[in-house]
């Protein structure tokens, strides 16, 4: 199976965030809990991440995506790699976003977490009608406009 690009993988994330964001939205507005805000989004994107990754090789966004992280020898990720891909998204992010740029001009299409957990994202390319890409990545931008708007507030 080929390796997957930037926008499938984006599309991914977008999901994994407006998961997130749902099921800590009304925390955040109702119970008014002291766990800031960035604090328990980190969390639960650390323990969707890292337990859906570790077990089935793929979280929601890549199930819809038709995607699956394994290692780059093919072998399933350990929850052990599953945790430190997450980390890296941490330093990812930490480098403004150019840790997964990276992705794009790899060869193995490897972002920065990805060669840290020594994995690689793969999948179907034919398998994704365009109007479903479209639709997710709608998805995506809506949460990470939510997400936005929480952390604003």
């Amino acid at each position: 199976m080929p390796w997957r690009g930037a926008l499938h993988r984006l599309a991914a994330a977008g999901v994994a965030i407006t998961l997130c964001v749902a099921v800590l939205a009304p925390v955040w507005v109702f119970a008014r809990f002291d766990l800031s805000v960035g604090t328990s989004f980190l969390l639960l994107l650390a323990i969707y991440s890292t337990v859906l990754v570790g077990s089935t090789g793929r979280t929601v966004g890549h199930s819809l995506l038709r995607l699956q992280v394994v290692r780059s020898n093919g072998n399933q990720v350990s929850y052990w790699r599953a945790f430190v891909r997450w980390i890296g998204y941490l330093l990812c992010t930490a480098t403004i976003f150019i840790g997964f740029a990276i992705a794009i001009w790899d060869k193995d299409r490897q972002g920065l977490h990805d060669k840290l957990a020594d994995t690689v994202v793969i999948g179907n390319r034919a398998s994704l009608p365009a109007k479903v890409l479209a639709s997710v990545l709608l998805l995506a931008m809506l949460g990470l406009g939510i997400s936005l708007l929480a952390w604003l507030f």
